[in-house]
């Protein structure tokens, strides 16, 4: 996936911020936190792409997201925010929605890198000593660590991301957005799991027993 479909979300929430000015005088808090929230991302995602060169997922999802979602979807609240600068969310509001906001990036990212360290070398120091399921096939499913308090725990990061930044634009059409989100997530995660169980049988029923939450702990 190249670069560029990253960049016009960029510009956009720049521009809000730059139109907010203009109007206003200044940024509203809300605005700050939902542009900061949804450009670190977009930063990593740049970053990532940089370093390593090798092509992402494809598919309607993957394209959807990078020509779509990402330029015009992903700012929708940072627009709406522009002539509702929602100024009553006050510091201790803020502080919240920017505390949830990097519980939702630390999940996510230890969550995405024991993934991605556990499946180029399990006997990797870091996370040898995870709890694993072994398959029919040889391969061995990853059962501790965040991946040991749910099953979808990049999912979970992902959905407590969304919600910091979703919840300083108060009550509007981003809510719709979360929803949206929350709702593409959850079927996927389905899809994924059903071919996960044709792939390894009694393994995965192994490791959904032990692993029984799928995004939720002790809830779902």
């Amino acid at each position: 996936m190249s670069p560029c479909p990253l960049c016009p979300q960029l510009l956009v929430l720049a521009a809000a911020l730059g139109e907010q000015q203009r109007l206003w005088g200044s940024p509203s808090l809300p605005l700050v936190l939902v542009v900061a929230a949804q450009g670190v991302p977009v930063l990593r995602r740049l970053r990532e792409l940089n370093q390593n060169s090798a092509p992402g997922p494809g598919g309607f999802l993957a394209i959807f997201g990078a020509l779509a979602w990402g330029p015009f979807g992903g700012p929708l609240p940072a627009l709406l925010l522009l002539r509702r600068p929602q100024q009553g969310l006050g510091g201790a509001g803020g502080a919240a929605c920017g505390g949830l906001y990097a519980l939702g990036l630390w999940i996510f990212h230890g969550a995405t890198t024991q993934r991605s360290l556990f499946s180029r070398d399990p006997r990797d120091p870091r996370v040898a000593g995870l709890p694993t399921v072994p398959t029919a096939t040889g391969q061995v499913l990853l059962a501790g660590g965040w991946w040991g308090l749910v099953r979808r725990p990049d999912d979970l990061g992902e959905l407590l991301m969304a919600l910091g930044w979703t919840l300083p634009c108060g009550l509007s059409p981003a809510l719709l957005l979360l929803l949206a989100g929350a709702v593409l997530r959850e079927l996927r995660a389905v899809v994924g799991e059903r071919r996960q169980r044709r792939r390894f049988g009694g393994a995965w029923g192994g490791l959904c027993q032990r692993v029984p939450h799928r995004l939720l702990p002790l809830v779902y």
